[in-house]
């Protein structure tokens, strides 16, 4: 037996596993370790994963290798046979790990730990095991996950649904961080806190500046601890700031809202599902009926819903339902799941409403969601509108390993009323599918039909901001109230799918005429075609008129050309790229006679980037009762912008009106920055509070400076520090984000000067596909600490810092389509810059076996 136990330890703890045992075996102390990370999540996994006869080994480890890449800069890990390869980002190899199958997987990613703690080069996070077991992880699927840090944080608090604290959420506006919500009954809405407070300081520190988080974690702590908060409040004498001491206690955050909808219906909204979701449902519909809001109807809105508990989803069902499977779940044989309830049926006790139900649903109501629209759906007691969910129909358990590490598993499926099965995303369909037909100021044309191969066609709203003059963002609850007030009172599903039905023929003809007055007022002419047609025959150029600059308007043209013998009606040509910039774009034309071109023309302004690009897009035409056509491909392009280079001189300054940061900031760039805001961000254990929130100055000039200050209030900094630990951020209007700089600002007044690596990166615009050689330099005024090298998402090099400046050729191996090819460089204090360029990878020239394909000789 003790042999036995021994065989699965780690070659490196089997001695001290072996005193363990035997002094639990013979009445000594016993010496308490931590568990192993490796063998307690592989066990769980190999006797309770869903698919683990889908489980690869292989895949596992070098999944593993690639989050040590991710994790760390110095790292590389290539593929290879039966493994991973290892490298030191200079090329030094560090070794590789294979694995023969699942019984020495432990120790593959055992050896792999090893290979990155003892390769002799700077390692900022000890907890190698985690990263390593959490991208083994990553290789089952993608709900099962290793938990830790703010991760598993973030998942305690949703579960549960409880958290000690006030009970209130903020949220950052106007530079400010407000009490976006006061939950009623909870320590702060007890004390007297309201929605809309403006936070100024947790416990006399001052959150100017302080992320959300950061503010949020301050104001959690242990019941019956007390907190001092400090609000600024608009009152009819003016504004005026006030204090409340808050106990904290346990919180119960609500995650159901309720209201009533036009017409008296009742309407209620579950964010996700908690252990406390049914009791706020069942709360919630106690409220409705006694404002008589449920006599007509309710609609529950699960869009945006990713689920939670299985438990709670079920028994919300069951609040609508006297009888009938809700859920059952299935394990990797088939069977029962250890710990897992196999099978949940509604119970009738009298208090179920007989009203007609309309669940609002969208492609983001997953799991547990699901639960509840699809239960309703197939036991008849609700009509789904909106669009397919998003088929997530597995159920996972979280596994303890250690204190701070969980491991979340999928463990099952779940089937719904009758056996229905909605795994591998296929989803619950929407009784009435809905979507969106969206105009912007420029004539571009957004349709986002979600329309499904056999399905109805979905029934599209007119979003026109020269009919509407806003986006039309009620229109989901204003066809469900059109609904459930056609059905009247009667709750049979059958009923309430007619009305949908009725109701939905007369929405169509009101929102064809929206859409043909759209279009006229744009000058299309959009005539309906009265047969239906086979595909038709037409040419497409399109091209950008005009200088094609990042940040400026181009206009956008398309020409399509009848080539047919019958005209067409409800022309569009719709985009698709790998570029966003041009991806889901719909150019209208309208209606063609035979030989007829038509043309669409759309100003719009290109996104800020800093780097210029050529991008195949691809060409659709769609018309009224044809099939589309494929009209091939174009090659859109634009110049890119300069990214902008400063250099910044900072200083601590005593006067009489305060403490001051000091700073001289240097445009070192070609073209002028507009709107040039400073500020700092810092942490509430640093003692530093913030008296401005940030400095801004209208623009500075190319290769022009201009000084600015920013206020702190020291008092609270621990006494004898020399130097403060702040975060300096940088934006402009155009550019954003232009720097975020690590500082130690000396607290004698030295002065501290940030300039980041200059980075010099040129590629062409397009290539063929294969080997290009790229050439790259870096300087810094002071050493380099490291440069690393990207090609889309893999990581190529990683170069240690040797001095002010580095330069190398490098070969990029260029795929088909956009190549992203970036790199980063990192200083001795921290300042960080990247450049990056977008290489177009052209295939060569396909060559036919026919004669009628073949190229033509040379002259």
């Amino acid at each position: 037996m003790v042999s036995g136990m021994l065989k699965r330890l780690p070659s490196g703890l089997r001695i001290l596993g072996a005193t363990v045992i035997l002094g639990a075996l013979w009445g000594q102390p016993a010496v308490a370790e931590a568990p192993d990370l490796y063998l307690s999540a592989l066990s769980r996994i190999e006797g309770l994963y869903l698919e683990r006869d889908l489980v690869e080994p292989v895949a596992m480890l070098r999944s593993a290798g690639e989050a040590l890449e991710d994790e760390i800069e110095w790292v590389l890990a290539e593929p290879v046979e039966g493994g991973v390869r290892l490298r030191a980002g200079d090329g030094r190899e560090l070794g590789s790990v294979r694995v023969q199958g699942w019984d020495d997987l432990d120790e593959s990613l055992r050896a792999l730990e090893a290979l990155v703690r003892d390769a002799g080069l700077p390692l900022d996070d000890p907890e190698l095991d985690v990263i390593v077991m959490g991208g083994a992880t990553n290789a089952l699927d993608r709900h099962s996950r290793l938990l830790y840090g703010e991760r598993l944080q973030a998942f305690d608090k949703r579960l549960r649904g409880t958290y000690s604290g006030v009970g209130a959420r903020l949220a950052e506006r106007d530079q400010e961080l407000i009490l976006d919500e006061v939950f009623a009954g909870n320590p702060a809405w007890q004390a007297g806190l309201k929605s809309g407070d403006v936070l100024v300081s947790v416990d006399g520190s001052a959150v100017l500046g302080m992320r959300t988080s950061d503010a949020a974690s301050l104001m959690q702590g242990e019941a019956g601890t007390q907190v001092v908060l400090v609000v600024r409040r608009q009152t009819p004498e003016g504004e005026r700031e006030m204090e409340f001491v808050v106990t904290r206690a346990q919180v119960r955050e609500p995650n159901v809202s309720w209201k009533v909808l036009a017409d008296g219906i009742g309407y209620v909204r579950i964010d996700h599902f908690s252990e406390l979701t049914e009791d706020y449902l069942l709360q919630g519909l106690e409220e409705l009926d006694e404002q008589s809001a449920l006599e007509r109807g309710l609609v529950i809105d699960l869009r945006n819903n990713t689920g939670g508990s299985m438990m709670q989803s079920a028994r919300s069902a069951d609040a609508f339902v006297e009888s009938g499977d809700l859920v059952r779940t299935v394990g990797p044989d088939g069977g029962k799941v250890r710990g897992l309830v196999e099978h949940l049926w509604a119970e009738d006790d009298g208090t179920e409403p007989d009203i007609p139900i309309v669940v609002l649903q969208n492609h983001r109501t997953a799991s547990g969601s699901e639960i509840l629209a699809g239960s309703l759906r197939e036991l008849d007691r609700a009509v789904l509108i909106g669009t397919r969910s998003y088929g997530k129909g597995t159920v996972q358990k979280v596994y303890t390993l250690r204190d701070d590490v969980r491991l979340k598993l999928t463990v099952a499926q779940y089937l719904l009323s009758g056996g229905l099965s909605i795994h591998d995303e296929h989803g619950v369909p929407a009784d009435l599918p809905i979507g969106r037909v969206r105009f912007d100021e420029a004539g571009v044309l957004f349709i986002h039909d979600y329309r499904e191969p056999g399905g109805p066609e979905p029934l599209l709203f007119v979003d026109d901001p020269q009919q509407d003059g806003a986006d039309r963002e009620g229109y989901w609850e204003e066809l469900a109230v059109r609904v459930l007030a056609q059905a009247g009172n009667q709750s049979d599903r059958v009923a309430v799918l007619d009305a949908a039905g009725q109701v939905r023929e007369l929405v169509r003809v009101e929102e064809e005429q929206r859409l043909v007055a759209a279009f006229a007022a744009r000058g299309v002419d959009w005539r309906a075609a009265g047969t239906l047609g086979p595909a038709p025959k037409v040419q497409v150029e399109l091209r950008t008129e005009g200088e094609a600059r990042a940040g400026q308007a181009v206009e956008l043209v398309a020409r399509v050309t009848n080539l047919g013998d019958e005209p067409i009606h409800r022309v569009v040509v719709r985009l698709d790229s790998g570029d966003r910039t041009w991806t889901r774009y719909v150019l209208p034309v309208g209606f063609l006679t035979p030989g007829q071109t038509g043309e669409a023309r759309a100003e719009i302004v290109l996104p800020f980037d800093l780097q210029g690009r050529e991008s195949s897009v691809g060409m659709v035409v769609q018309s009224d009762g044809r099939p589309e056509v494929d009209a091939g491909t174009a090659v859109l392009g634009y110049q890119g912008i300069p990214q902008p280079e400063l250099g910044l001189k900072m200083a601590l300054v005593q006067e009489p009106t305060g403490t001051y940061a000091e700073l001289r900031l240097q445009n070192q760039a070609t073209h002028p920055l507009q709107g040039v805001r400073a500020r700092f961000e810092v942490a509430p254990s640093s003692g530093i509070q913030l008296t401005e929130y940030e400095a801004v100055v209208p623009s500075v000039a190319a290769e022009g400076s201009v000084s600015l200050r920013l206020g702190l209030d020291l008092t609270q900094v621990p006494a004898g520090s020399e130097t403060l630990p702040l975060e300096l951020v940088v934006e402009t209007n155009r550019f954003g984000t232009i720097a975020r700089y690590p500082v130690s600002l000396p607290t004698d007044g030295s002065a501290v000067h940030l300039r980041a690596p200059r980075i010099s990166l040129e590629a062409p615009l397009a290539a063929d596909v294969g080997p290009l050689t790229l050439s790259a330099q870096v300087q810094d005024e002071r050493a380099l600490d490291h440069v690393v090298i990207w090609h889309e998402g893999t990581k190529l090099a990683w170069h240690a810092g040797s001095g002010r400046s580095w330069s190398e050729s490098f070969v990029v191996d260029l795929e088909a389509g956009r190549n992203a090819i970036v790199i980063l460089a990192e200083d001795d204090q921290g300042l960080r810059r990247w450049e990056k360029v977008y290489v177009r990878g052209v295939p060569a020239p396909v060559v036919g076996d026919s004669p009628s394909e073949e190229l033509p000789a040379e002259p």
